[in-house]
């Protein structure tokens, strides 16, 4: 067993691995023990803090694990004579590492020198957008001759309806019951469903009940109790035997999807859009359930929402956490967001989109990415995600003359390589 007087951290180690630098220090080793780690309290465990990462990687490994220090084992050693063939012995072994460790070059990169390599020059003033989007306003023309029902039409259109009473009489007789519940059916059960939400009642039997002051003859005439709660019990939205296990939301995905598609389909085609998360209140058990504090919703689920300036819903999405199914995922949460509502407007159909979003969203690689895309964006910012900008924000709102005006904006333009980038006001 070989010990060291300063000894290696799995860190050192692991870089000199990956550079191949003591590939032929080690070749009389067969094995690299790493000691149990010490945690904060100076308490020697071998738990893994980081429980979320991937197996295996190093990239994930928390402080306590990197900083553990290594014993490296030679099962010759314990043979005398053996040892003293291959003339392995800890002050060789010692010698060499610290002769590679001594001679390697300094490749630490410090923050001085991320920010070098990121050059970005700050202006201040006005952003003139080019004007070079034209909103189609004849579309709306057909849109205010329909009647509320036939809005609703739009998107609860004859192929979404038979996909609900497929999948519903699919379920029902899975379970050896007979629904046979059809599209005009499927109808009335959704009124009945909406009108629930204005004309609120402490029960959904109450409708039926006979008292004057609960019951409703529009409910109890257009479908009985019992039928309801037979449709309540077995109404579906998927096939639970091609349920994704990664998705969970799958069991309405098919019902997103089609909507989703929808609302791209009949969207007026305007530049601005505004993404922002919104919440469904629900109490009951979900992995996916949410709980914000200072938020009017608490409880419920949290749903990434793309819509118009006057609130057009153009996309929905249900957050599932780490699992859920955004891609580039290597901008953050929020950017992500944000890029994935943007590649549905392009594939849609291509136009210099305005994204507008707040600072949860907004950051410069997301402001940079948008700009490849062709699309302009506009948001709030946090102080730590300015790259040092030279605008003093805290300072200038002190001032009796910033403090006395009713309107106060900041317009910033971000500059890279001479390119403008976007506009944070």
């Amino acid at each position: 067993m070989a010990s060291f007087s300063k000894r290696l951290t799995v860190h050192e180690v692991t870089e000199l691995l990956e550079q191949g630098d003591i590939d032929d220090i080690l070749d009389d080793v067969t094995d690299i023990f790493m000691e149990p780690p010490v945690n904060v309290n100076n308490d020697i465990t071998d738990e893994d803090s980081d429980d979320d990462g991937p197996i295996g990687d190093i990239n994930h490994m928390p402080a306590s694990l990197l900083n553990a220090h290594i014993v490296i084992h030679d099962p010759d050693t314990e043979n005398t004579e053996v040892a003293k063939k291959h003339k392995v012995s800890d002050k060789k072994i010692r010698k060499k590492i610290k002769q590679n460790i001594s001679s390697r070059p300094k490749n630490k990169i410090t923050k001085q020198n991320q920010d070098a390599q990121q050059t970005v020059l700050w202006r201040q003033g006005d952003l003139e957008t080019p004007n070079i989007f034209v909103d189609d306003q004849k579309p709306n023309l057909f849109y205010n001759t329909l009647q509320p029902y036939e809005l609703f039409e739009l998107f609860f259109d004859q192929q979404v309806l038979e996909m609900i009473v497929d999948y519903s009489n699919n379920y029902a007789s899975n379970k050896n019951q007979s629904l046979q519940i059809d599209v005009n059916e499927l109808k009335c059960f959704l009124g009945i469903l909406l009108l629930s939400g204005y004309n609120e009642l402490s029960r959904r039997r109450m409708y039926w009940e006979k008292s004057p002051d609960t019951h409703n003859d529009l409910v109890s005439g257009a479908m009985r109790r019992n039928r309801f709660e037979q449709i309540f019990s077995y109404i579906h939205f998927c096939d639970n035997s091609k349920l994704d296990e990664h998705d969970k939301f799958s069991k309405i995905r098919p019902l997103l999807s089609m909507l989703n598609s929808r609302f791209l389909i009949h969207t007026p085609h305007q530049q601005f859009h505004s993404i922002d998360e919104s919440m469904v209140p629900y109490f009951g058990r979900h992995g996916c359930k949410q709980f914000i504090r200072g938020k009017p919703i608490r409880f419920g689920f949290k749903i990434w929402v793309g819509t118009l300036r006057l609130g057009y819903v153009v996309w929905i999405s249900p957050y599932q956490g780490k699992s859920g199914d955004l891609q580039n995922t290597e901008f953050g949460l929020g950017a992500s967001v944000i890029i994935s509502y943007a590649n549905n407007l392009l594939a849609h159909r291509i136009a210099p989109y305005h994204l507008v979003f707040d600072n949860f969203f907004t950051g410069l690689p997301l402001l940079e990415k948008l700009s490849e895309m062709g699309l302009y964006g506009t948001g709030t910012i946090r102080s730590n995600r300015t790259k040092k900008c030279p605008i003093n924000v805290a300072a200038m709102k002190k001032k009796k003359e910033v403090r006395t005006k009713v309107m106060f904006l900041i317009r910033v333009f971000w500059y890279v390589h001479g390119r403008t980038i976007a506009l944070l006001p």
